[in-house]
């Protein structure tokens, strides 16, 4: 895995185990005896966490996911010498007309301007 998805996995993991204690919490506050108004807030709040946990763990699967492509580099794809002199004569086609263009100079500008309070 690279460093930059090993520094958000572990992130990620941290963030995991930030929510557990919470939502045991919450699932326990659930199972008391509490007004009807406290418990959906209490509900409520566990749905969010549940959610979030969730998207943290989804999240850490794509980046699994990512890591066993071989990011961040990206794959060279070996094909046969006919097919590869194909693509490179392509190329030499394609620039051969991009080099038929060039940038033109902007002919109007559209400018505006809110006041922000």
């Amino acid at each position: 895995m690279s460093p930059a998805l090993v520094a958000l996995a572990t992130e990620l993991e941290a963030a995991q185990q930030a929510l557990a204690l919470p939502i045991a919490g919450l699932e326990n506050f659930v199972m008391l005896d509490i007004p009807p108004e406290l418990k959906a807030e209490v509900q409520a709040q566990l749905a969010y966490l549940r959610e979030r946990f969730q998207a943290q763990r989804t999240v850490m699967q794509a980046l699994i996911a990512l890591s066993d492509t071989g990011y961040p580099s990206i794959p060279i794809r070996p094909i046969p010498p006919g097919q590869l002199e194909r693509l490179h004569d392509e190329r030499e086609q394609l620039q051969s007309a991009l080099d038929l263009f060039a940038a033109s100079e902007a002919t109007q500008a559209q400018i505006t301007l809110t006041k922000q309070s």
